[in-house]
């Protein structure tokens, strides 16, 4: 198992700018102790994109993104689910609202949070 890297927050306390409150771990039995699917779906679905462990398990957190300041977002929203892998500690978040997945990187662990790659910088015009 691999030493988890020191990390400024363990999960991002920002989520495209909106505060997250983030559920304590949870310890899952991977969907292979629930499903036939793992016997029709390819290996690759079920394997860590960093180090290839076969998801038998895992820790999962769920994040509730807290009200900012638009009007859209008045109400504490229950919106992401993160999976840590047990080899190399690799978070994958799943947004519920739009079913899109991907690995955090290390910058989504700072103060600043996690945001969109195609947000541009303040100062840019374009």
């Amino acid at each position: 198992m691999v030493t988890p890297p020191a990390r400024p927050h363990d999960l991002p306390p920002l989520w495209d700018g909106r505060p997250v409150q983030w559920s304590d771990w949870t310890d899952e039995a991977g969907l292979a102790g629930r499903t036939t699917l793992v016997f029709h779906v390819p290996a690759d679905h079920w394997a860590c994109t960093g180090c290839g462990w076969i998801r038998d398990s895992e820790l999962r957190a769920v994040g509730t993104l807290m009200p900012g300041a638009g009007v859209a977002d008045l109400y504490p929203h229950v919106r992401l689910v993160v999976r840590r892998c047990p080899g190399c500690h690799l978070d994958e978040v799943t947004d519920l609202d739009t079913g899109e997945v991907w690995d955090l990187e290390d910058t989504d662990y700072t103060a600043a949070g996690s945001w969109p790659d195609d947000v541009p910088e303040q100062g840019t015009l374009f």
